[in-house]
């Protein structure tokens, strides 16, 4: 989504459970990882200005 200077605009985002899984060697599946995290979005990976704490059940 592009923005002009000054303008805002609300979205929601939906991220699948991939998005917190790893590959579990023992099981040789792939397995959720449950728990907190914190989603950071901005412009690049030096500029973060937004985060949000989500719990994965």
């Amino acid at each position: 989504m592009e923005l002009q200077p000054g303008q805002t605009r609300q979205v929601t985002i939906t991220l699948p459970a991939s998005a917190f899984s790893y590959y579990n060697s023992a099981t040789s599946a792939w397995t959720e990882a449950r728990g907190f995290y914190q989603v950071m979005i901005g412009d690049s990976s030096a500029n973060l200005p937004l985060t949000a704490r989500i719990y994965v059940r």
